[in-house]
């Protein structure tokens, strides 16, 4: 790919007020950023066939931005995955707007692998800390690349246990530049120093925002075969993990710990009261309990069976 085409790529992957698709046909319809940097609003309305009104739209910072991208990609030992990649984690493409760019440090390539999600609170317990830790060694040791997001509390012990047991991916709501919170940056390099990687659809300098960390969630889940909640309170941003997951027809799985966690309502001011559901809403809907990694694997392969048997795709 030549270096003109990453650049374009690069400056459409900042484009966050537009979809997948619509990435990909801004794309489709120029071949340089400097193509890019002279359209107006409504240029690039007419190109996507919508009226677009945004106030992100900034032609005059595209090049220079670019440039700064690469520049902090070189200094962070950062890569890019685009949508089209041959290492393009395929389980992304079956979801509603996948991201257009995955940025990354460490091996991609364990993405390709089986991933299992192990996500909760960040004020979990000491049995919830203990089996989420439990949980990433051993379904790292059983060729699981085990997802989370490098978050405080249950995120943090499951990417620890998996460390000792395999390989782990953490996807982060800031570029994969920037560790937050800052008392996670050994285990982060912890998770880079086994063989796993971190990844982000921001580019390098991106800052954590409140709104990037549901679409942060989309992807842990979008990458994984299963997602395992081990202790969330109703309203947290693990339980939308476990929406998206249900949402892109993965598997949803709650630790045994969870049914016992009774820390009040997490505050989320992207649901209202009414909206925020329990862990025991989910079990009440058919989500399986487990244990152990025995039980998620066995979850899956009795997931795949059924599958087979009525004739759908695995």
């Amino acid at each position: 790919m030549s270096v003109q085409n990453i650049a374009l790529r690069l400056a459409i992957s900042r484009l966050g007020f537009l979809k997948f698709s619509e990435k990909k046909l801004l794309e489709k319809k120029l071949d340089t950023i400097s193509r890019l940097a002279l359209l107006s609003i409504d240029d690039l309305s007419y190109i996507i066939g919508r009226v677009i009104h945004t106030k992100l739209w900034m032609p005059e910072h595209i090049e220079r931005q670019a440039e700064t991208d690469l520049k902090l990609m070189t200094t962070f030992h950062t890569d890019v995955l685009f949508y089209d990649d041959p290492f393009w984690p395929p389980l992304l493409n079956e979801i509603y707007d996948p991201p257009y760019a995955l940025f990354y440090r460490g091996s991609a390539a364990i993405l390709s692998a089986p991933c299992a999600a192990v996500v909760g609170t960040r004020r979990p317990t000491g049995r919830g800390m203990r089996s989420a830790k439990q949980l990433g060694f051993e379904l790292a040791q059983a060729g699981f690349t085990v997802v989370s997001g490098l978050a405080l509390g249950i995120d943090a012990c499951a990417h620890a246990g998996a460390v000792g047991g395999g390989k782990t991916a953490a996807v982060l709501g800031s570029g994969a530049d920037t560790v937050t919170p800052v008392s996670n940056k050994r285990l982060a390099e912890a998770i880079l120093n086994s063989g796993g990687c971190i990844i982000s659809e921001y580019a390098p300098g991106t800052g954590a925002e409140k709104w990037h960390f549901p679409q942060r969630n989309r992807i842990i889940s979008a990458l994984s075969l299963v997602t395992v909640i081990v202790e969330a309170p109703a309203g947290s941003g693990a339980l939308i993990t476990a929406d998206f997951a249900l949402e892109q027809n993965r598997e949803l799985c709650f630790h045994s710990c969870a049914l016992d966690y009774t820390e009040g309502p997490a505050v989320n001011l992207l649901r209202t009261k009414k909206q925020m559901r329990q862990v025991s809403n989910y079990i009440a809907d058919g989500a399986c309990v487990v244990s152990d990694a025995r039980d998620v694997i066995a979850q899956l392969t009795a997931e795949r069976s059924e599958k087979k048997e009525t004739g759908l795709r695995l």
